[in-house]
């Protein structure tokens, strides 16, 4: 039962962990 605003909601999780993940590699103390 996912309703396009259900997809839309996973797309948006979806790009918020992979960008979490990349900022988390990402050296934040220089």
């Amino acid at each position: 039962m996912l309703t396009e605003s259900v997809r839309d909601i996973i797309d948006i999780v979806t790009v918020v962990l992979l960008a979490y993940l990349v900022f988390k590699k990402t050296p934040t103390r220089n």
